[in-house]
C-alpha cells in the first residue's frame, strides 16, 4: 500500500491535515475500527452461530450491539431485526447465501468523494474518492493549478471531469472490503431522499469541505452528487439517517476534528 508523501509536504490548513492524516492511519488497509466482516456481530473475525445469538440477544434482551452496528445488517435492508439472525442461521447450518450477498451490485465507477477547498490559506483543492474496486484514492492540486471557482457539491459531472480532478498528484491510502462497500453504497438511495438544511454561513477562512455520494445516470452520462454533509465557511446537512451513517463512515471512521459543522452553528 502506497502513500503519496508529497500530499503532506505543503499542508497549511486544518482540514488538509484531517484528510491526509486519516489516510496515513489507514495506510495498511481500511482500519479495523471502521472496516468489518459482514455478519461478524462479535468482531472476532469469523461468522458463526455465536453471531446469530448475539443479534438475537441485541434485539430481544438489550444485548451488546455489533461493532459497528452495520455488521449485523446481513440482509442489507438497512434494519437490524430477527430477519438478520435467521439469515445467519441459514448461512451457518443450511448453506444459505453469504452475509451481504443481497446488497446491490455496483455498476458505476465513482461512488463517494470528500473534497476540501480553501482560498484563504493559499489556494488548496484536496480530497479523496472511493471507486467501485473499493480503493480510497487521494488527490491534491499544486497551488498554481487550483481552479477558481472550486467545484461545488451541487454540480453534476461527467466521468471525464471527475477523473481529471482526481489526476492531480494521485495516491492510494486504503482498500475497502467489497462486501462493506456494497453495503455502504446500498444506503445512498435513502440518503438521496433526505431533506437538506438551509446553508449557514458563520465561520470564516476555514474553507469548505463536503462529503458526497454519487449516482450515475447513463442516459445523461452524468454523475449526480448526493450531499451527505458540508462544513466550514458554508455548512449544510442532510437529515436522512442514511446520510448521517455515510458521513460518519467517510469521516475516516470517526475522525471528529471537523470544525463549523451544521449542528455546531444552528
Amino acid at each position: 500500500m502506497r502513500i503519496e508523501r508529497a500530499h503532506i509536504s505543503a499542508i497549511c490548513s486544518p482540514w488538509t491535515v484531517i484528510i491526509f492524516a486519516a489516510c496515513l492511519l489507514t495506510a495498511a488497509g481500511w482500519s479495523p475500527a471502521c472496516g468489518y466482516v459482514c455478519g461478524d456481530h462479535n468482531a472476532d473475525g469469523s461468522v458463526d452461530i455465536v453471531d446469530a445469538v448475539g443479534i438475537i440477544s441485541y434485539i430481544f434482551a438489550g444485548g451488546t450491539p455489533a461493532t459497528p452496528p452495520e455488521a449485523a445488517d446481513v440482509n442489507c435492508d438497512s434494519v437490524i431485526n430477527i430477519g438478520d439472525a435467521v439469515y445467519l442461521i441459514r448461512y451457518v447450518f443450511a448453506s444459505g447465501a453469504q452475509p451481504c450477498a443481497a446488497c446491490p451490485e455496483i455498476t458505476q465507477s465513482i461512488l463517494f468523494e470528500v473534497c476540501y477547498s480553501n482560498y484563504a490559506w493559499g489556494a488548496r483543492l484536496d480530497g479523496f474518492h472511493i471507486n467501485n474496486d473499493g480503493q480510497v484514492l487521494t488527490y491534491s492540486y499544486p497551488s498554481q493549478d487550483v481552479p477558481y471557482p472550486p467545484p461545488y457539491w451541487w454540480q453534476e459531472f461527467t466521468e471525464d471531469e471527475l477523473r481529471e480532478r482526481y489526476s492531480h498528484n494521485p495516491g492510494i491510502c486504503a482498500t475497502i472490503p467489497m462486501e462493506e462497500l456494497r453495503q455502504r453504497y446500498s444506503l445512498v438511495e435513502g440518503a438521496a431522499s433526505g431533506e437538506l438544511s438551509s446553508i449557514l454561513q458563520y465561520c470564516a477562512d476555514f474553507g469548505v469541505i463536503y462529503f458526497v455520494a454519487y449516482i450515475y445516470h447513463p442516459e445523461s452520462s452524468l454523475y449526480q452528487p448526493v450531499l451527505l454533509e458540508m462544513a466550514g465557511d458554508m455548512a449544510q446537512k442532510n437529515f436522512a439517517p442514511e446520510a448521517e451513517q455515510l458521513f460518519e463512515w467517510l469521516n475516516m471512521c470517526g475522525w471528529q476534528n471537523i470544525p463549523c459543522r451544521y449542528q455546531e452553528m444552528k
